[in-house]
């Protein structure tokens, strides 16, 4: 049986998706049990991961219970990380598409990729849901409260070590022995208050700065939220260094060790992190909820009171009990928006989702590029006289604009400028015509090579087709628990392991080309080494037009 596969990556954010299923007989689809999501941007190359992740069969319900577990052997091997980091950049981001000739193996890959089961449901339950998720989003008030706090308030953050001398009389000091007359005691700095208060003093005195202000505080958050993964006991939480990145960048190559952690590392003290955390949100949103509470009686006390002094017409006529003629029976005029109302939450949810993921650092080449753009826009700003330009412009405004010779423009309006004006109108209109033109032949183009590329895929593959995400949109993380473990693998022994494996190559379904599109390998983050010469490659290339001759489909989710 097989005991290993190989997933090309095809984007800094890619996932490996697992799914876990019974399996049916007939035409009955194949029962899910449970999937993962597993999360590449955390793990280091070269080295061994035996993960342990909790399985839940749903995404959607807010008190979702485990249903086992499964252990995974994973590792990592990059030929050129910082392609890996550029390929952040790729606009539009990659689609990846799965063809299945039969709807049970549909069934099962949409599932695994996406954790749809069956077809999309619409009503009030799908609807609360995603408001009960919209309500959680609060809990940011939190970390926004305690960060202000610990700014304001001065409070360290940062560890520093330093030595200090014994605080012993000098007579003392022989009968230390050989030990030293130093201590080494760890002090945590404010250096973020310290930030704060420089640049809000420059600024008071310059405001020219604002916009490098603005831009620096973006870049400073950005780095708190990644300092506070960092501060996680558990190092499954913690993500790279910014450092990292930088060095990547600029090295092109990775210069961090692989990692090693041992099993329940950590285990009591991310238990004691996670209880006080735990605690102070629950304090946080017990306090707000009192608070809503207590402002929603005050309202209603004080309507009753409005009303009670506002009500001087007496209505001594039969009430209905409600509903249509006191039946009881209520109509729903919104229940034909449903589709419109839960196709919109998706959306907002969808965007939240992505957001979060991206300040809280899951998405961390993404949030990488984003403080990095942030603090060098902050620095390019620095050197603009923006002061100067807008004296300027608004100089230039006043004196063209508003002067006496104005009269002339009125003088002449009818006779010149009206008529340039027209022109240029007409011009204009031309111009865009042009534009839209050109922008219905592109959209014409694409859709047809969407077309046609979607019937040469079922063609080659199956009618049946399914997406994978690229980006992490999910509502839950799959984190691996505390039983996992992980090991660096020297590459000596690596090269030696290589040597007897027994690679049997399957393609993908990814197709590049406009004309004759043809197997590609996944967007290839490295060029090709002659260690790929020692697959099992024949001359049936994958780069051959597959219309007549059909290999057997590969069904990967990477």
């Amino acid at each position: 049986s097989k005991r290993a596969f190989m997933l090309r990556v095809m984007h800094s954010s890619s996932q490996v998706f697992l799914g876990i299923f019974d399996h049916d007989t007939g035409y009955d689809d194949h029962d899910s049990i449970g999937r993962v999501a597993i999360d590449l941007s955390t793990f280091h190359p070269y080295t061994e991961y035996n993960l342990v992740y909790d399985i839940y069969n749903t995404e959607k319900m807010s008190k979702r219970k485990a249903r086992g577990t499964i252990t995974v052997r994973l590792m990592l091997e990059y030929k050129n990380e910082r392609g890996l980091i550029l390929s952040a950049l790729t606009f539009p981001p990659p689609s990846f598409h799965v063809n299945l000739p039969l709807k049970k193996d549909f069934h099962v890959v949409r599932y695994t990729a996406t954790g749809q089961m069956g077809a999309k449901k619409y009503g009030l339950g799908q609807i609360n849901e995603y408001i009960e998720e919209l309500l959680q989003y609060q809990r940011v008030l939190f970390y926004i409260e305690d960060g202000l706090k610990n700014v304001i308030l001065w409070r360290g953050h940062h560890p520093v070590t330093l030595c200090v001398p014994r605080l012993c009389p000098f007579k003392d000091i022989e009968e230390l022995g050989g030990k030293k007359c130093t201590r080494t005691v760890t002090v945590k700095l404010p250096i973020r208050s310290l930030l704060l208060f420089v640049g809000a003093v420059v600024l008071v005195e310059h405001p020219k700065f604002l916009l490098s202000f603005i831009l620096a505080s973006i870049g400073v958050v950005m780095t708190a939220s990644l300092d506070f993964r960092r501060n996680s006991p558990s190092k499954w939480i913690r993500c790279r260094t910014y450092h990292y990145y930088v060095r990547t960048l600029i090295l092109g190559r990775g210069v961090s060790p692989p990692q090693t952690i041992e099993a329940y590392q950590n285990a009591e003290e991310f238990e004691e992190f996670e209880k006080t955390m735990k605690a102070k949100i629950e304090t946080f949103e017990k306090e707000a909820e009192e608070a809503r509470l207590e402002n929603l009686r005050k309202q209603e006390e004080y309507q009753k009171e409005l009303a009670a002094i506002g009500d001087a017409n007496i209505d001594i006529s039969t009430q209905s009990s409600g509903g249509v003629m006191g039946t009881g029976v209520s109509i729903d005029p919104f229940q034909a928006l449903w589709v419109q109302i839960q196709t919109i939450l998706e959306q907002v949810i969808t965007i939240l989702r992505f957001t979060r993921n991206v300040i809280i650092w899951e998405e961390s080449y993404l949030a990488f590029w984003l403080t990095t753009a942030c603090y060098l826009l902050a620095f390019v700003c620095l050197f603009i006289p923006w002061g100067w330009l807008i004296l300027w412009t608004t100089r230039i405004l006043v004196w063209v604009c508003l002067g006496p010779w104005m009269k002339l423009v009125d003088v002449f309006w009818h006779s010149h400028v009206k008529q340039m004006l027209q022109d240029m109108k007409e011009q204009g209109e031309k111009a865009q015509q042009e534009q839209l033109d050109e922008l219905r032949m592109q959209a014409r183009t694409a859709r047809e090579d969407a077309k046609k590329l979607k019937v040469l895929k079922k063609a080659m593959f199956g009618e049946y087709i399914s997406n994978v995400p690229v980006f992490k949109c999910g509502r839950y993380k799959n984190v691996p628990l505390l039983a996992s473990e992980a090991h660096p693998v020297p590459a000596s022994k690596l090269k030696k392991e290589k040597a007897t494996w027994n690679v049997t190559r399957v393609y993908g379904q990814h197709l590049e080309g406009v004309m004759i599109p043809t197997i590609e390998d996944t967007i290839h983050l490295e060029e090709e080494d002659d260690d790929d010469d020692e697959e099992d490659d024949t001359e049936d290339s994958e780069t051959k037009p597959l219309v007549n001759g059909k290999k057997k489909p590969f069904y990967s989710l990477a």
